[in-house]
């Protein structure tokens, strides 16, 4: 990465400890600029893997992933305890979709009623198909916790609430 790179992200880093709130869209274009300069390494690296650079590469790789993931789970983080601005950016509509999981995940151990079997029921809101049936709205189904908050987060179920 180009040292351009490192002073953003490093401030980036610095800002998030520093301040309370952090910009989904600051998070997206650091991971946009990391993108770009990753397809730039990829291709001198495919044009120099006979020159034995082949530790270099998979070391620069290693650690455009670490830095990827830090940030991911740095946003994630910040907007769990609701320090972050979620814009409209593809980071930011990502980062709503988790916290509608994590927001589902919570109201189900709290308000629904949870089987043995780790299922719930669910009313449906949009047809869908499961295995060999269709799902249509106002149905009520049980499905396992997993695929009731998934379908819940984006808007396809209603988690019943009995409590």
């Amino acid at each position: 990465m180009s040292v351009e790179v490192y002073e953003r992200l490093k401030k980036i880093f610095e800002e998030c400890i520093e301040n309370e709130k952090i910009e989904s869209k600051e998070i997206y274009a650091a991971i946009e600029t990391i993108n770009r300069e990753a397809l730039i390494m990829k291709a001198w690296c495919l044009e120099n893997a006979s020159k034995g650079f082949e530790k270099l590469c998979n070391d620069y790789e290693a650690s455009k992933s670490s830095i990827t993931r830090i940030l991911i789970q740095l946003a994630l983080s910040k907007a769990v305890i609701g320090q972050a601005n979620i814009g409209e950016d593809e980071a930011g509509l990502i980062l709503k979709n988790v916290l509608k999981v994590i927001e589902g995940f919570w109201s189900l151990t709290q308000k629904s009623l949870l089987l043995i079997d780790r299922g719930t029921l669910c009313r449906v809101l949009k047809p869908f198909q499961a295995r060999y049936t269709i799902a249509s709205p106002g149905y009520v189904t049980y499905l396992p916790l997993s695929i009731a908050l998934h379908l819940s987060a984006i808007g396809f179920v209603e988690i019943i609430e009995v409590f």
